[in-house]
């Protein structure tokens, strides 16, 4: 499933695709709603989808629908919102809330399991309110707890004067209660505090997290921890700021993007990397000038292949790509097969944020 949008509003809307090649179908046209910052995500029984839209200047709404695009349905358009997940039984649906750039929440709707018509409209929690008043500012990263599936762990900046400013991470409730830090020192494996940046994610199994976090010299690198906050480690070390990081659903490898010098493509770094040796380059798009946040990638389900966002250099356009997971920059563009799908006709194409699991 993907994001797109072309000249005319032609193609904007949501596509899915059975990755054989490009033969993506519509599920819903969002023309009249605008294409900015779509992220659909499937629910985990693939039987909905949740995805935020609205016209240019406007906040973007949250909502879901059927898979077939059948029914669909607001439920939240009293603040923006951005990167819904469901919460991995698929009965709470979590997203960053906020006006998007000074002030981003972590919001969870509790119960979303009724008949998509009944789901109140902005019937949330901030979650992220409910944290001590010094850990309130900045952006936020957040995700579903695999193994206690009404928690969610996220991360806050200080707001209490330290300089440079640092990120903690909290653990909490769906509800916003039993809100609680994660762990007591300060995010740092040596080269100063450590403020936390973009998404993170699980491992299958629970036992780690990773995500992407800069350094008091701009220095943007992915971490892991631990689940209890222990273990704080830098996974990758090259030239290049890190963002995005995808465990496999093995766990053993972690997908990710990197920007050198206004040059965005897509690398894998084995978790037991620790010096760079083990981090592999797979794409050769060297993007540049795009909003980051709109690039996407994801593994396959038994983490064979990887579905990404890739740049045609010849008509400037992004399409839909999927990869082996053993792909590398040299082979990138001889093993990629398109899953999504051609412009219409006089139009410019852009696709965006595909997503293969829950």
């Amino acid at each position: 499933m993907f994001a797109s949008d072309s000249g005319g509003g032609l193609s904007v809307g949501i596509y899915t695709t059975d990755g054989t090649g490009p033969n993506a179908t519509r599920v819903i046209g969002l023309t009249d709603l605008g294409y900015e910052r779509q992220f659909p995500r499937w629910s985990p029984d693939r039987k909905r989808i949740a995805y935020s839209s609205g016209s240019f200047g406007s906040p973007n709404a949250l909502f879901v629908m059927t898979a077939s695009g059948d029914t669909n349905t607001v439920v939240v358009n009293d603040t923006s919102t951005f990167y819904p997940r469901w919460s991995p039984d698929g009965r709470h649906l979590g997203f960053l809330c906020g006006d998007g750039f000074s002030q981003i929440d972590v919001c969870v709707i509790g119960d979303v399991t009724g008949p998509i018509g009944s789901i109140p409209l902005n019937n949330y929690v901030v979650v992220s309110d409910y944290v001590p008043t010094a850990w309130l500012d900045g952006p936020v990263a957040a995700a579903w707890d695999p193994l206690d599936l009404d928690r969610a762990v996220f991360a806050r900046d200080s707001s209490d004067g330290v300089n440079p400013p640092t990120s903690r991470f909290f653990t909490g409730s769906y509800t916003g209660t039993d809100v609680q830090p994660l762990h007591t020192s300060i995010l740092d494996v040596g080269n100063g505090p450590l403020q936390v940046r973009g998404t993170m994610d699980w491992s299958a199994d629970g036992s780690m997290l990773a995500f992407a976090a800069r350094d008091p010299l701009g220095t943007e690198k992915i971490y892991v921890m631990n689940a209890d906050g222990t273990g704080l480690r830098q996974l990758t070390f090259l030239s290049g700021l890190d963002d995005g990081p995808l465990f496999s659903p093995d766990g053993s490898e972690i997908l990710f993007g990197r920007d050198e010098s206004c040059s965005y493509n897509g690398w894998i770094v084995d978790i037991n990397n620790t010096d760079g040796s083990l981090e592999r380059q797979i794409t050769d798009d060297n993007i540049c000038d795009f909003d980051l946040d709109l690039l996407a990638g994801d593994w396959s389900p038994d983490g064979s292949e990887i579905v990404l966002t890739g740049f045609d250099p010849t008509t400037g356009w992004t399409q839909i790509y999927v990869v082996p997971r053993t792909v590398t920059a040299a082979t990138y563009r001889t093993l990629r097969v398109l899953v999504g799908r051609d412009a219409d006709a006089g139009s410019w194409l852009r696709e965006i944020q595909p997503s293969w699991r829950p």
